[in-house]
């Protein structure tokens, strides 16, 4: 074995990289500052796999997610329902200042038949 092996792959980049995303979510902060607090995280950037600045905010109803969702101006159109057997969420992508944005609501409540229901958007009406 030899320290190549044994030694984890570096991931490229340093904080600098991340000042973009932090800049913009620290004015989205600003302009917010009532809503309430999400679980935030900060991507790492990497250009070389097509993945750029990025933040991800995480909120653990559907009413928070859907003050958000507002607040970032994101279409109820996009918004998608996943469901498991064990949980529910709601999900968005969206931009904010430029800079990707991925938006998430826990705990949404639904009956059995809604959790069974389809998902194809045709299923949906408007």
């Amino acid at each position: 074995m030899t320290t190549e092996t044994t030694q984890p792959a570096q991931l490229t980049g340093t904080c600098r990289d991340q000042l973009p995303a932090i800049a913009a979510l620290l004015d989205l902060v600003r302009q917010h500052d009532g809503l309430p607090a999400p679980y935030i995280t900060v991507q790492q950037p990497m250009p070389e796999h097509h993945f750029y600045p990025r933040f991800d905010l995480q909120l653990d109803t559907p009413w928070d997610f859907e003050q958000w969702r507002s607040a970032l101006s994101a279409p109820a159109s996009n918004v998608k329902l996943h469901a498991t057997m064990s949980s529910t969420w709601l999900c968005v992508d969206t931009t904010f200042e430029g800079i990707d944005v991925h938006l998430s609501g826990f705990n949404v409540p639904l009956t059995s038949v809604q959790a069974q229901a389809p998902r194809d958007r045709s299923a949906v009406t408007a």
